[in-house]
């Protein structure tokens, strides 16, 4: 007897292949047989007539390692069809652990859950651990981020690294790879990551090098004037260490910019064609999304966040942020630069009356300088006010989106309910990619759309066992309605439910039924490889 039986669907089976109609069984987590048609009895039957059946969507970029201790339900992530998140990215892993950040409140797990980490090292099998204990939404696998591994050497120290520092990181990347990390990323806008070298990243690079499988994945030095050379700074460690390379959320920022897409694109297909392995993902939206302080020049950053607040207190600084952040910039990236004060929204659950305005509307509300308002705010919320920057080029954006090689990724986390005022990537990224890029604007066939966000996802991620509808595969499966499946979610209604998903299996435990979810959670901690920990 199957678990499940799967009738009449219309099969995408995440290679790329034409779609075609069959039964999919199901049967102790497993695909048990795909054919025209299954005979046998089933504890579950499904009949999918006029539906498409295809794996679980991976999100290739999230940052759900820093929620998924609290044990939520996830009905953001869910209920878009994803059933893998790829976290640890942008340079910031929960482990090593960064205790500034965590007296901070930076993490969002419990104290007892960090001190067990802590108790076991602070390093990534501690993480792991932790993980273990809970039952889990989705599936998770993680990278450990180079802000993690300097903070733990260095601080947010603003130098390169002295030989016994760069030692202490590269232990501690070794210990993270041994316990089964996917590589190291990075986030080379914030601090303290903003302040290594290419010499200091390309040594790291090696030491993932010493692990079959590692990769190295970045959120570049700068995605807006300077993205080209960031993407040509990416590319030149990925050849000299001789390890696959994945550009996190490629975009480009600034309408000043629109069409550098064609070159960094060019650089790609050209690194591609001599034989690197380089992967990107990128997120359906015009906005970027991250915390206020990151607006600020990492210069003012080195005492790490708490100082970072606590010196907003001096005019002399705050003068002097003003006038770096009012005028272009080569030495940072300038995000208010380039959008302007009209077009950065906040977002705080500390002072949610702020949210969904814009930068320019609080200082008017507020009737001080915007600036001075923005300095005041971050000082009374100790930091904790995110923004949604919406400088990306809308032309960039979508050349990029039709480019052969791009995976999806929400660049967000699990939340156990959405605000109007979160950033929309956070629930509706998959299925706005499928309906209003692949279904109404035709960027790319079915086929190709699910290839991208299944089959070559699970392959970029080297976890043979996820990705595709076949027997022997893990039972990761989504059943949508392909005519009606949308993420009407926008920057002022981010918590608008989805359309068209109907049912989401993990690991053949029905997580979402009638476009909800059930409380019921499959989701297992996959090591590099696939293995499951």
């Amino acid at each position: 007897m199957y678990d499940l039986l799967i009738r009449h669907g219309t099969v995408v089976d995440g290679t790329g292949a034409p779609r075609f109609v069959a039964d999919v069984a199901v049967r102790d987590g497993k695909i048990a047989a795909v054919a025209p048609r299954l005979e046998g009895e089933a504890v579950q039957v499904i009949d999918a007539t006029g539906r498409m059946v295809s794996p679980g969507f991976i999100d290739w970029h999230s940052h759900s390692d820093m929620t998924v201790l609290r044990g939520l339900d996830a009905p953001n992530i869910l209920e878009q069809g994803i059933t893998l998140e790829i976290t640890g990215h942008c340079g910031g892993s929960v482990v090593p652990l960064d205790m500034d950040k965590a007296a901070g409140g930076g993490y969002s797990a419990s104290p007892g859950q960090l001190e067990a980490i802590a108790a076991a090292g602070g390093g990534f099998d501690g993480f792991v651990r932790e993980l273990k204990k809970l039952a889990l939404p989705t599936h998770i696998a993680a990278f450990v981020g180079h802000g993690n591994l300097r903070a733990k050497a260095m601080g947010y120290r603003d130098d390169p690294p002295a030989e016994a520092e760069l030692g202490i990181m590269k232990a501690a990347l070794r210990e993270a790879m041994e316990a089964g990390a996917l590589g190291m990323s990075t986030g080379l806008i914030y601090p303290p990551g903003s302040y290594s070298t290419p010499a200091e990243l390309t040594a790291l690079a090696h030491v993932l090098a010493e692990y079959p499988g590692a990769m190295y994945t970045s959120h570049m030095r700068n995605e807006a004037d300077r993205v080209v050379e960031s993407v040509r700074e990416t590319l030149a460690l990925g050849r000299e260490a001789g390890i696959p390379v994945v550009i996190s959320h490629h975009k480009v920022g600034g309408q000043h910019n629109m069409g550098k897409s064609v070159e960094t694109l060019a650089l790609i297909d050209q690194a591609k064609a001599q034989g690197q392995i380089i992967h990107l993902d990128a997120y359906p939206y015009d906005g970027g999304g991250t915390g206020l302080t990151s607006a600020l020049p990492p210069k003012f950053a080195t005492g790490g966040p708490k100082a970072l607040i606590e010196s907003l207190h001096d005019p002399a600084v705050r003068a002097e942020i003003t006038a770096l952040i009012k005028a272009p910039s080569t030495d940072f990236e300038n995000l208010i630069y380039l959008c302007g004060l009209d077009r950065v929204i906040a977002v705080s659950q500390v002072r949610p009356d702020i949210s969904g305005k814009t930068l320019l509307q609080l200082g008017q509300e507020s009737g001080k300088d915007p600036y001075e308002n923005l300095f005041d705010l971050l000082i009374e919320t100790d930091g904790a006010i995110s923004a949604i920057y919406r400088a990306i080029s809308t032309w960039d954006l979508e050349n990029i989106l039709k480019y052969p090689h791009t995976m999806a990724g929400t660049d967000g986390t699990q939340k156990d309910k959405m605000s109007p005022y979160d950033h929309p990537r956070l629930g509706a990224t998959f299925p706005k990619l499928i309906g209003t890029y692949c279904r109404d604007k035709s960027f790319y066939s079915l086929e190709d759309c699910i290839h991208r966000f299944t089959g070559k996802a699970a392959a970029a991620a080297g976890f043979a066992q996820k990705g595709v509808v076949a027997p022997g595969k893990d039972a990761d499966l989504v059943v949508f309605d392909f005519d009606t499946i949308s993420g009407s979610a926008d920057y002022a209604s981010a918590d608008l439910p989805n359309e068209g998903i109907e049912y989401v299996f993990v690991g053949g435990v029905q997580a979402v039924q009638g476009g909800k979810i059930t409380g019921l959670k499959g989701g297992k901690v996959l090591l590099r490889g696939g293995i499951e920990a």
